[in-house]
């Protein structure tokens, strides 16, 4: 495989793996939310619920970008 095709091989495989942290982020963020709902903190589910869009918003970016590179 050339160079140039490989860079974009692990940039491609880079930003697919990063998305796909981001949304195990946002799903530990969303269970840690609906706990908080169930205990003594009932303003905090909304700041936890409000922090889960930005890494999944991300994480669905950086997906859309990884399939337009051609290896």
């Amino acid at each position: 495989m050339p160079a140039d095709s490989r860079r974009m091989q692990d940039l491609q495989d880079d930003l697919k793996r990063t998305a796909s942290e981001l949304a195990s982020i946002s799903r530990a963020l969303h269970a840690h939310a609906r706990y908080l709902q169930h205990s003594v903190h009932d303003a905090d589910p909304e700041v936890i619920t409000s922090q889960v869009t930005g890494p999944r918003a991300t994480a669905s970016e950086l997906r859309e970008i990884a399939e337009i590179i051609l290896p």
